[in-house]
């Protein structure tokens, strides 16, 4: 009876670990600009879905994160903070405070 043959297999790669709001993006550099010493790159990501666009996210990091046109690919975290406005309710005519939050997408270093 023959031996079972052992086969070679590569490497494991090791597993990604992210902290609580941290995520993995991965998208081309449409454009960059620099603001107050930070660095804000607009990136197009690949659609899960070929029925769902592109996802169009602005990154903000410490120093430049790639050229136009070149792909980029990091762990971010998402931040954000409160907002609100205020705005006239179209049926009632009264004044109202809209709550809402705005989010900000940054590359951790």
């Amino acid at each position: 009876m023959a031996e079972p043959q052992s086969i070679q297999t590569p490497a494991a790669k090791p597993a990604l670990t992210f902290k609580p709001l941290q995520m993995l993006v991965s998208g081309k550099v449409e454009s960059k600009r620099k603001f107050n010493n930070r660095h804000y790159s607009v990136l197009i990501c690949p659609s899960g879905d070929e029925m769902v666009g592109p996802a169009i996210i602005e990154v903000e990091s410490g120093s430049a994160l790639a050229d136009v046109g070149d792909m980029w690919r990091g762990i971010c975290a998402a931040r954000g903070s409160r907002h609100s406005y205020k705005m006239v309710d179209k049926e009632t005519g009264e004044q109202v405070t809209i709550k809402t939050a705005r989010h900000f997408v940054v590359a951790v270093d």
